[in-house]
């Protein structure tokens, strides 16, 4: 994969075999808005699908821009696993036009949406999904770098994906540098907020794996990290002097309802430790199985999930 994108930067395009030849049908109107693109619903390959258009504007120079946009290109459509949200390919109707990525449209929202509507769902399970998602990408050599529950989708069969890769990077590839995200700050690692004005700041496999005790938290309170603070910017001092997000009270009804056990927190836990290097592997958090002991009470994939690339039967991750 880092041979392809070198190649497609020296080039400056991505790669013909990724364009649709299969009509694609977009609405008007965005459903969404972001920073690394507009999100349209449609049509393809007979069902409903999801169309990123990327904006052109995020890096400074087109030399930059190209860089970005054939990054997330070539991560999105080449990275395959039941737990990464895949990529049909690229919708480019005029040569000139921003690029769209085409991908299954995920009618059950992110993983936030998912369990406000379902709050029985099996949140074990979700983690185990994400867990297994990341293992794939970080034994890819490849760093997501904005991990957090809402780039984190449902399918129907209640399976996590991980999605959006507008700051992903290879490992193997020039890093990507950081900067002061205020969408982001809640869910990052303190190496990132050391030296904010260096050139040095760089996402790693460890500043993931710290954002995933974050998702974690997320999936088992329903809260989003350091959600009692209202002014953001106060975070990444409290995070360097080693505050972490706050345990539920034993009283609070969704501890109650949910947990999270003190096994499940410890878990969380090692995700955050200070020192990046003391971080488990992605591999390590997926092979201590929060969910092993848990039965699993979402169907046999279904026609739905083979469109995500999903095609052994069960609760496994692969």
């Amino acid at each position: 994969m880092g041979g392809l994108l070198c190649l497609s930067i020296a080039r400056g395009e991505h790669p013909k075999a990724l364009q649709l030849r299969v009509p694609v049908e977009k609405e008007a109107e965005p459903v969404e808005m972001g920073p690394s693109g507009e999100l349209y619903r449609g049509r393809a390959f007979g069902g409903d699908a999801a169309i990123k258009v990327l904006k052109t504007y995020r890096s400074r120079n087109r030399v930059d821009f190209i860089k970005v946009m054939l990054s997330e290109v070539i991560i999105s459509c080449y990275s395959q696993h039941p737990n990464i949200l895949p990529c049909y390919g690229i919708y480019n109707p005029q040569s000139q036009a921003p690029v769209g990525l085409v991908s299954p449209w995920m009618g059950n929202g992110n993983v936030g949406d998912y369990l406000r509507g379902n709050p029985q769902a099996n949140r074990l399970l979700l983690i185990s999904d994400v867990a297994a998602g990341l293992s794939y990408l970080h034994d890819n050599g490849i760093v997501h770098g904005d991990l957090q529950g809402a780039n984190v989708l449902v399918s129907a069969s209640g399976r996590a994906c991980i999605s959006n890769f507008s700051l992903s990077t290879l490992s193997s590839h020039e890093k990507s540098s950081v900067g002061l995200d205020f969408g982001a700050i809640r869910w990052q690692a303190p190496e990132l907020f050391a030296k904010l004005d260096s050139d040095e700041v760089r996402i790693t496999t460890k500043s993931d794996i710290y954002s995933f005790g974050c998702v974690s938290y997320e999936i088992m309170t329903g809260n989003i990290p350091f959600y009692n603070i209202r002014k953001i910017l106060a975070i990444p001092a409290l995070v360097l002097a080693g505050a972490r997000p706050q345990k539920p009270d034993a009283a609070d009804p969704k501890y109650q309802a949910y947990g999270p056990t003190k096994r499940t927190w410890s878990f969380i836990e090692t995700c955050w430790q200070q020192d990046a290097d003391l971080r488990p592997t992605a591999l390590e958090l997926h092979h201590r199985a929060l969910s092993s002991s848990v039965a699993c009470p979402r169907p046999t994939q279904q026609s739905d999930d083979a469109s995500l690339g999903i095609s052994s039967p069960g609760c496994a991750s692969e």
